[in-house]
């Protein structure tokens, strides 16, 4: 009857998931914070890397988080885990004072809200939820009800209403995340959002 018997062997291994990386942004040797699952209980010979460049420096690490600094010769690029062979999604991180095209809102920026935010009854005139008309950069950087200003603020991507709100933070008084009703946008695209926020919120 051996024929009959099953061998359910290991399960197999979920592949890691990166979900944020806190702060926004890091040079070279400061930590960053992995957030995410399926990381492993300890590193073993897990790996961390962004682009090419691995990390080698690392403070703490669990199932849902891994502390580390950013290596030497780290740019801005994805940063990807890599537990038991598999590997995470790609993550888009910026690396401070390395070089990096100016995002322009109008051809990065605009277009992104024009498909999930500056549309009719969202918003948009003539009447814009919240008060917040997302159709012009004049619109953006006057902000809504809730934000105002510092809904883009310039030079400050961590502490803006779009960085709360699309990535739905514990310190937003209205836990929700945007686009309301809709999935969350890609994080290649909240990246490019707060990369122009970053860079100064220009109207370029």
């Amino acid at each position: 009857m051996l024929g009959s018997c099953k061998d359910a062997g290991v399960p197999p291994t979920l592949p890691p998931v990166i979900s944020d990386i806190a702060p926004d942004s890091a040079a070279v040797g400061d930590t960053v914070t992995i957030i995410g699952k399926n990381f492993g209980s300890a590193r073993g010979s897990s790996t961390v890397r962004i682009g090419s460049v691995s990390f080698s420096s690392f403070i703490s690490w669990s199932s849902t988080q891994i502390s580390a600094r950013v290596p030497a010769g780290a740019l801005s690029s994805s940063v990807v885990v890599t537990v038991d062979g598999a590997s995470s999604n790609a993550f888009a991180y910026t690396i401070k004072g390395t070089v990096a095209g100016l995002v322009s809102f109008a051809t990065d920026v605009q277009p992104i809200l024009n498909a999930n935010c500056a549309t009719s009854g969202c918003h948009a005139p003539p009447s814009p939820a919240s008060g917040f008309d997302q159709t012009t950069w004049a619109g953006v950087r006057a902000g809504g009800q809730y934000y105002f200003t510092n809904a883009a603020k310039p030079g400050d991507s961590t502490n803006s209403g779009y960085r709360i709100v699309l990535r739905d933070l514990p310190v937003d008084p209205r836990p929700v995340r945007m686009p309301l009703g809709s999935q969350p946008l890609p994080n290649g695209q909240i990246v490019t959002i707060l990369t122009w926020v970053q860079q100064g919120a220009l109207d370029n």
